[in-house]
């Protein structure tokens, strides 16, 4: 098999058969490669060699789809589905509605005014009342609150997560 000659049938029919050993198939291949006659056989006999479906195969399927309890079926996953989706989105609304509020209501705790703290009239004034070791100054309390509530949203979504690492644990079963 030399560029100039072209593949035997044989060899075609044993490639498809994969009967020959391997350093005939790479030569086998660098041929056809280099020779598009040879290549246009080989896509020949590779098209022989797959097999046809049934001319009625299509309008099997088609009918087979049109049958009231495919349908139904097909109905009910896509049903299905939706619901998941509506579930999983009411649940993470409901996550982030939660997380909303808490950060208010921490904002609402940490507010100087609620501590009975006044606004300070001069600068001297407002740094005595905050740096003082008796109160906490306003960043503190405020981050003392986020802590707090970064660590209520840890543990709710950790819930959430579990709760549902749960569910699909019993589908499966």
């Amino acid at each position: 098999m030399n560029d100039r000659q072209h593949i035997a049938e044989e060899t075609y029919l044993d490639f498809v058969q994969d009967k020959l050993n391997p350093d005939d198939t790479l030569e086998f291949l660098a041929h056809i490669s280099s020779c598009n006659h040879c290549a246009d056989r080989l896509d020949t006999y590779l098209s022989a060699a797959t097999l046809p479906a049934p001319r009625d195969f299509k309008e099997k399927v088609l009918t087979a789809t049109r049958r009231p309890e495919v349908k139904l079926a097909m109905k009910a996953r896509e049903s299905s589905k939706k619901m998941q989706l509506l579930f999983y989105s009411l649940k993470v609304g409901t996550a982030t509605i939660a997380a909303l509020i808490m950060l208010i209501l921490t904002m609402n705790a940490a507010s100087p005014l609620d501590s009975g703290i006044s606004r300070p009239e001069t600068q001297e004034t407002h740094e005595s009342i905050f740096s003082s070791e008796d109160h906490y100054s306003f960043t503190d309390r405020l981050r003392d609150n986020m802590y707090k509530l970064s660590d209520s949203m840890k543990d709710f979504s950790n819930n959430i997560i579990h709760m549902e690492v749960t569910k699909n644990d019993k589908k499966e079963k």
